[in-house]
């Protein structure tokens, strides 16, 4: 980027961000302490940001596709600015790139840091901005088809170990998609429930085995709350709190 163009101060929180090199040496803590109070009377970090994301896209933006949705593609106003940050009041040694994200009717502006190198092409900061979309909707995959935050546990092993099974529920879903794409290539992870359900019906309970199931359950919680109780009231006396 050329020297000509605009220099912003943005702040992120309790962070302050240059927009061309720290205005201080690293060898006067003083200063740089005093600048970056100076900084943060600019006021709301909110206001710089946006007033820094409609001035520097009018300058230099992209519209780019950033991936195929249900309802066809999706497109994105994007920018990117190299930027230093102040941690702990002082300027930090290497720049990182602030990425802006901008729906193509304005409706929504993100932000977002990235320590990519300075050679890193728009698109691939682009694509890698937007791959926390696939994280979110595969813990929302997890939940609603697995059962990620149906665990019953009171300890971390038990939730480790329900955990375990949901991922290679999930595996094993993401497989039988995959496995089957060639023929259905609409195929998502709900339908690949359905199919199981249709292959894999559910045994139908009686009553009595409803019942017996439930009982089960009560025994094993039963037995785990005794087995703690037992184990505080140990610990209690051997750290002298009980006679």
């Amino acid at each position: 980027m050329g020297n000509d163009e605009p220099q912003f101060l943005v702040k992120d929180g309790l962070q302050v961000i240059y927009r061309k090199h720290s205005p201080v040496s690293d060898k006067d803590h003083t200063v740089q302490q005093k600048t970056a109070l100076q900084v943060t009377d600019y006021g709301s970090h909110r206001r710089l940001i946006h007033r820094v994301s409609r001035e520097y896209m009018m300058a230099q933006r992209y519209t780019l596709k950033v991936r195929d949705t249900q309802r066809g593609e999706l497109w994105i106003r994007f920018s990117a600015l190299r930027v230093w940050r102040i941690e702990d009041e002082l300027p930090c040694d290497q720049p990182v790139w602030l990425l802006i994200r901008q729906e193509l009717d304005g409706s929504d502006t993100k932000f977002s840091f990235s320590n990519a190198k300075d050679s890193t092409p728009i698109e691939t900061l682009t694509e890698w901005q937007s791959r926390r979309y696939f994280v979110e909707r595969s813990l929302q995959d997890a939940k609603g088809l697995a059962g990620l935050d149906e665990y019953q546990v009171t300890g971390w092993r038990g939730w480790h170990h329900h955990t375990a099974m949901v991922l290679l529920a999930m595996l094993f879903l993401l497989r039988l998609k995959r496995k089957l794409a060639p023929k259905a290539p609409m195929l998502t992870l709900k339908d690949s429930v359905e199919i199981l359900k249709i292959v894999m019906p559910k045994k139908k309970l009686s009553f009595e085995e409803a019942a017996e199931l439930i009982y089960k359950k009560h025994l094993n919680r039963f037995r785990t709350r005794n087995c703690r109780l037992q184990k505080k009231q140990i610990w209690l006396k051997g750290n002298g709190f009980l006679a």
